[in-house]
């Protein structure tokens, strides 16, 4: 995908903040308002935005977050895959995978009971597909998100006024507060103090966007396990700054890595993006490798084939802004 480098800029301040206004853009990137205006909506046009929110889950009502990886001893069509698992509520993204796993899936559950039950359904599911699953739950999002569906919001435990109002916005979070407002028959006023105190709560954590489109040719998934070994610390910084921090001076399209979480379960990390090839995403892992080579890493690699549940979480962000860096309490032990 070819973007001119102020359709990049521009990008960049619509997944950092999807409600910004033409007069703030033409603020913030020395341009026209005329010509901000002009480089959204070719933006909109040439990568479908979708405008949606990054959500706080568990102020929502759901206290956990599994990733899953699945192997079929069968494989299903993915019409029949795809039917199956969109029946599910508690699931918001589920891909076709190629590599050491088949299906890759992310589920939000209202408690550890709910996600083991829900577990157990999935397994049953696919039982004609001789299903293995394997799960970990999302201890620390230290950046990326999953965008939520809005079959879940209905189900949040949040008030009902607050609940119509997010889904409208999860819907397009761009959307102008009296066009919303007109169709919830809420006046302007009440809804943009009713927004702003969802933003303050911290119930929504960015109003964002994501491409429509496949922007590059690969997209990766992998979990990870490590045995970690003395100076694992300066490991984790000469990663950070190698493989996440360090920025072309052109902007890209998208951040190269998507989703950096800690876990627990089956693999203690989760690693997702997306690069111009296929070879680039095996290089990324294998320099990852390379840098933690005196912990062993063991790694479970796919590459993304086909979504079909929910939106690839891919966008473009200020990573070393927005990554979250704080480490684990070690007294604990």
């Amino acid at each position: 995908m070819v973007l001119s480098k102020p359709e990049k800029a521009v990008l960049r301040e619509l997944c950092e903040n999807s409600r910004i206004s033409a007069s703030e853009l033409s603020r913030k990137l020395g341009i026209s308002r005329y010509n901000a205006a002009q480089l959204v909506d070719s933006l909109e046009q040439k990568l479908k935005l979708r405008y949606t929110l990054e959500l706080d889950y568990k102020k929502l009502g759901f206290s956990t977050m599994h990733a899953l990886y699945l192997r079929l001893s069968e494989k299903p069509r993915s019409e029949a895959l795809g039917k199956i698992i969109s029946k599910s509520t508690r699931i918001q993204f589920f891909a076709e995978t190629s590599g050491d796993f088949d299906c890759l899936a992310f589920a939000i559950a209202k408690d550890p009971l709910e996600y083991s039950q829900l577990e157990v359904a999935l397994q049953a599911s696919l039982i004609d597909y001789g299903a293995t699953i394997k799960s970990a739950e999302v201890t620390k999002m230290r950046f990326g998100f999953v965008p939520l569906n809005n079959k879940v919001l209905e189900l949040s435990s949040v008030e009902e006024a607050y609940k119509k109002i997010l889904i409208a916005l999860n819907e397009n979070s761009r959307v102008q507060l009296n066009e919303m407002g007109a169709k919830l028959g809420i006046g302007e006023e009440t809804l943009n103090y009713y927004v702003k105190k969802l933003y303050g709560d911290g119930m929504i954590k960015r109003f964002t966007a994501v491409p429509g489109i496949d922007v590059y040719k690969s997209s990766f998934a992998a979990f990870i396990n490590y045995q970690i070994s003395r100076g694992v610390l300066s490991r984790i910084e000469r990663e950070r700054h190698e493989l996440y921090f360090s920025e072309p001076e052109e902007l890209p399209v998208l951040n190269n890595i998507q989703e950096m979480w800690s876990l627990s379960g089956v693999s203690q990390a989760f690693m997702m993006g997306t690069l111009e090839s296929n070879e680039q995403s095996r290089e990324l892992i294998k320099r990852h490798n390379e840098i933690y080579k005196p912990d062993n890493p063991e790694v479970k690699y796919a590459e993304i084939k086909d979504v079909l549940v929910g939106t690839l979480p891919f966008r473009n962000l200020d990573i070393k802004k927005d990554y979250d860096t704080t480490g684990w309490p070690l007294e604990l032990i």
